[in-house]
């Protein structure tokens, strides 16, 4: 597997009922939402003009050179996309490797999942590839979800998305916080996971991973975790993608991090996302095991969520990818919930686009345009073993 000079679209059609919805979705610009049809996501073709953006500042002004992706996949043959917080990041993950792929479905990139441990293991039909660690769906054609069905503690979110190589996709379990209430349990979680993950990573003879979060928790802690938030789940894999990372003949190995959406999963408050995104210019994260961590860019995912919308529709309409979808639509059936001016937190004269997000009893505020785009993390090697150090 190699790259190109360019990669080219998902989405490309000649469909026009689907120009004139990017065309809306584009706020009236038909030219640029024919440039997404066609050439897809050429971010030297539609992202903003641009290039620098100063820290604290709209981080979605400091771009994501498009030959970072290029380089990214240079000279790695086993690569896998990898839906860090389970759940629809997976979606993200299909779609994203069928992006790198130029395409045409996913190719001989790797998908999966993160899940959580399940009382009684999986279904008699899921392949186990390594136990208590790694499995397979069933092979064949996909299970259609149905519209609204309770799909948490299932896997019928991976089930539902086309198969493809290696057994894609594939999930990994991963120990979850019930019942850690001690920095000791913390600790032995941590090495617990960070061992299941180095022993998939193994197994697959991995050289490069792409770990996607829709939301952002796996950058700032999120509010789902216990005791500490490295007991997250998204946490708990970033760790480990960073400890693998130090491990003896595993030089060659490598990971990008991406948040896509970023405040989607409404964990976590516009001033925390702003101080974290921009923490590798300040280095002062606010969790330290993510020490050396630097911020690359911004891109617009618009090709992105269009593909993965038919994947998650049946679905609730607070699930991530498709707040995404309704922040990029923005029409009368889509429309997210805005903040009002006579609403707390509403400042006159400011320029901004509020959505109200509410999910599992959470609430945030976040700017509409940071739904339509990602952002990438690299992080320095020579830094592991000191942020690895800070915890546990």
């Amino acid at each position: 597997m190699g790259s190109s000079a360019s990669i080219p679209s998902i989405v490309q059609t000649d469909d026009k009922l689907l120009i004139q919805q990017v065309a809306d979705l584009c706020r009236q610009d038909p030219k640029r939402a024919q440039n997404i049809i066609n050439k897809g996501l050429n971010l030297g073709n539609i992202q903003p003009q641009e290039q620098q953006a100063e820290e604290g500042g709209d981080f979605l002004k400091k771009c994501y050179d498009e030959s970072c992706f290029q380089r990214l996949l240079e000279g790695k043959q086993r690569v896998m996309v990898l839906g860090m917080g389970g759940g629809c990041d997976l979606f993200m993950a299909y779609t994203f490797a069928k992006y790198l792929n130029h395409g045409t479905g996913t190719g001989s990139f790797i998908y999966a999942n993160c899940i959580s441990e399940r009382k009684g293991g999986l279904p008699a039909d899921h392949s186990v590839l390594v136990p208590s660690v790694l499995y397979a769906v069933p092979p064949g054609d996909p299970r259609p979800l149905v519209k609204n069905e309770n799909t948490y503690g299932t896997t019928y979110i991976e089930q539902s998305v086309p198969r493809g190589y290696c057994q894609s996709p594939l999930l990994i379990e991963i120990k979850g916080y019930k019942g850690v209430t001690t920095e000791e349990q913390v600790k032995a979680l941590t090495e617990e996971n960070g061992h299941r993950v180095k022993q998939a990573f193994e197994y697959l003879d991995l050289d490069l991973v792409i770990g996607l979060d829709c939301g952002g928790d796996s950058l700032t802690g999120g509010k789902d975790y216990a005791v500490n938030p490295i007991t997250g789940r998204d946490q708990q894999v970033l760790y480990a993608f960073r400890k693998y990372r130090t491990l003896p003949g595993k030089e060659r190995f490598d990971f990008c991090h991406i948040v896509l959406g970023p405040g989607c999963d409404a964990e976590t408050p516009i001033n925390v996302m702003r101080k974290e995104v921009w923490s590798s210019l300040s280095e002062k994260n606010i969790l330290a095991w993510c020490a050396g961590r630097k911020f690359l860019g911004s891109f617009p995912i618009e090709p992105l969520i269009l593909d993965c919308f038919p994947l998650v529709q049946a679905l609730e309409i607070n699930r991530t990818p498709f707040l995404m979808y309704r922040a990029l639509m923005d029409n009368e059936e889509f429309q997210l919930e805005r903040l009002q001016p006579h609403e707390d937190g509403y400042e006159s004269g400011a320029a901004q686009d509020l959505v109200k997000l509410s999910r599992h009893g959470n609430f945030e505020l976040i700017p509409r345009s940071w739904l339509i785009h990602g952002l990438v993390f690299d992080y320095d090697r020579e830094s592991d073993l000191l942020a690895l150090e800070s915890y546990p």
